[in-house]
């Protein structure tokens, strides 16, 4: 059923809600969403859901849209992570979508009615609007409506999903034969299992289990031919043949052909499935048969080995009484539950039951979490470490590196800075920037010079000043010419060459001031982590309390389970005592006669 989960997932991605044909897809523009769809589409659960965790950490997928809400709820419920995916369909609820919203709340009754809670599931599937044939998800809301309708004892809602189910369809299929085992005298389920077209592996098992439940129906309502026929139907490589070979020497006792009945029963005696329970059963109704027909010793011989194999039996239960009280056992048993089907003769009701079937689930989610748990809690470690190892490194820069120095080096630089380039500024004006002294001397001569004859003018003959003054400002200018593109260019380098110490002592006093602030960011992050861990511990208390809570009522039910069958065999074992008693008289009554024919 993951397979078809899963495939269902997919169909019901991008967009796919109402419109099974959509050509729309969404982009993949984040690394490792891509992966998580590749690990879905391999059908590696867990795997995919490792992926998107790290994709959501990484800056969540909200930006792939919520087709990839809807994946990853589809993921978590695909590998039996009930709790999570109810969280993560809730959480669609808040969209406006009206498909999207019908999709959630049926994934939502899935996940509910997976953890056996049918009326929560059927509220939540009454909200939803019923599909039309066109959509992708019309088969399942009608399969799970009519598991539901058996489920709350409403066969009639059962029957109309059937109807609405395609014929071809795999839920259909899967739909009739719950219907037949759920109620043995439904003539649509019947006709609906029993005129399929062709039958593939899984179909011929649930062909198998149907027929044995219209057996022993038939059996109930003493239609002892009906139930012949069902139980022929029942295959040899069936998991139900033992119980459909009882059940067909059952209905040939009732028609009283007993050479029949006996030979069904003794290919379970002769078996080698080791099913001890199924020959407990076959050699104590062969000791019946053989009262029954007034075959005393043999049904003495019968009624010993039925008594060996219920020692044999009793010895299993004892032996899975001290296994499920011995919680640390059945808790690692419960994460495959291989050991435990090794005792389906045992334990076959509980392991059936839809009730086990839900505790196993939640126990396996919380075990989930738990493993999570452990690995968040190792990441959070390592990570603290090396955040340690970091703060130090940087504190130890930090010591070795003199701030103050460096603050003080790029006041300086700036000032100097500030000097060269205002020089600059006024050489491109007037050129008196880049005098040197005997220049500025020279000029401050001619100006003053300039500034006499003018005042000299109105009262003396300063033709003689005037010229002498023309003649040395002329050597002057000239040497200004000359020299003022040499200068300037020179001037203009050393102020480059400054602003690159300038920003040289900026990168450096940023840097330190970037690890003054890091180290700050050290600490915020360390309390951070410092709550995530507490965080995290509490999360772990609560998961293991609650994973010893669900063990305890799963081992009550096993438990129960194991009572129910010490009681069965008890009360077998009287019958036993009851035949032994008349075949032991019976034999007595014939020797008796049989001295007396002698005399």
């Amino acid at each position: 059923m993951r397979t078809l989960v899963f495939i269902t997932l997919l169909a019901l991605a991008v967009k796919g809600y109402a419109d099974p044909n959509s050509t729309q897809q969404a982009a993949v523009s984040d690394e490792n969403y891509g992966v998580a769809l590749y690990q879905l589409y391999q059908q590696n659960y867990q795997q995919a859901l490792t992926e998107f965790a790290i994709a959501d950490a990484k800056g969540g997928i909200e930006h792939q849209g919520v087709d990839a809400r809807v994946v990853k709820a589809g993921a978590a419920f695909s590998y039996g992570l009930h709790m999570t995916a109810a969280r993560d369909f809730n959480a669609l609820l808040s969209e406006q979508d009206q498909d999207l919203l019908n999709y959630a709340k049926l994934q939502l009754a899935r996940v509910y009615f997976a953890n056996n809670d049918a009326k929560l599931a059927q509220q939540t599937l009454s909200e939803i609007t019923p599909p039309t044939e066109d959509m992708a998800w019309h088969n399942t809301f009608y399969y799970l409506q009519g598991r539901l309708g058996l489920a709350l004892s409403n066969p009639a809602q059962a029957n109309t999903a059937l109807s609405q189910l395609p014929v071809e369809s795999q839920l259909h299929h899967y739909l009739a034969h719950n219907i037949l085992v759920g109620s043995p005298s439904n003539q649509d389920a019947a006709l609906a299992l029993l005129t399929l077209p062709e039958l593939d592996q899984e179909q011929h098992a649930l062909l198998d289990r149907s027929f044995l439940a219209l057996g022993y129906a038939a059996l109930e309502n003493d239609q002892a031919t009906h139930a012949e026929q069902a139980f022929s139907q029942v295959s040899q490589q069936s998991l139900w043949f033992n119980e459909a070979l009882y059940g067909l020497a059952a209905s040939l006792l009732m028609q009283q052909q007993y050479a029949k009945a006996l030979a069904a029963l003794n290919v379970i005696i002769e078996s080698t499935s080791g099913d001890v329970f199924a020959k407990h059963q076959a050699l104590t109704a062969e000791a019946h048969v053989f009262v029954s027909t007034e075959r005393f010793a043999l049904a003495v011989d019968a009624i010993n080995a039925a008594e060996q194999q219920f020692v044999a039996f009793n010895t299993r239960i004892d032996t899975v009484n001290k296994q499920v009280n011995n919680t640390a056992w059945l808790r690692d048993t419960l994460q495959s539950d291989t050991a435990l089907k090794g005792y389906m003769d045992i334990l076959q009701v509980g392991l059936l039951s839809d009730d086990f079937d839900a505790k196993r689930h939640a126990l396996f989610e919380l075990t989930e979490l738990a493993s999570q748990f452990n690995v968040q809690q190792r990441q959070l470690t390592n990570y603290a470490a090396l955040l340690q190892e970091k703060a130090a490194r940087q504190n130890r820069i930090i010591q070795a590196t003199n701030l103050p120095n460096y603050l003080s080096d790029l006041r300086q630089q700036q000032q100097q800075l500030q000097v060269l380039q205002a020089s600059l500024n006024k050489a491109k004006n007037t050129r008196s920037g880049l005098l040197n002294k005997t220049e500025l001397q020279a000029q401050k001569r001619i100006l003053s010079a300039q500034h006499k004859i003018d005042s000299l003018k109105s009262s003396r003959n300063t033709a003689l000043q005037q010229a002498r003054l023309e003649r040395l400002k002329g050597i002057l200018v000239w040497q200004q010419d000359y020299q003022f593109d040499e200068r300037y260019q020179a001037h203009k380098q050393q102020l480059a060459q400054a602003q690159f110490m300038l920003d040289k002592a900026q990168s450096q006093y940023n840097n330190s001031q970037a690890l003054i602030e890091s180290q700050r960011d050290f600490n915020a992050l360390n309390e951070r982590l410092a709550k995530t861990q507490q965080q995290l511990a509490l999360n772990q208390q609560s998961v293991n309390t609650l994973i010893n809570k669900q063990v305890a009522e799963i081992q009550q039910l096993l438990l129960d389970d194991l009572k129910a069958s010490s009681q069965f065999l008890a009360d077998d074992a009287f019958k036993l005592k009851v035949m032994r008693s008349i075949a032991l008289e019976a034999l007595a009554m014939q020797a008796d006669s049989s001295k007396g024919d002698a005399l």
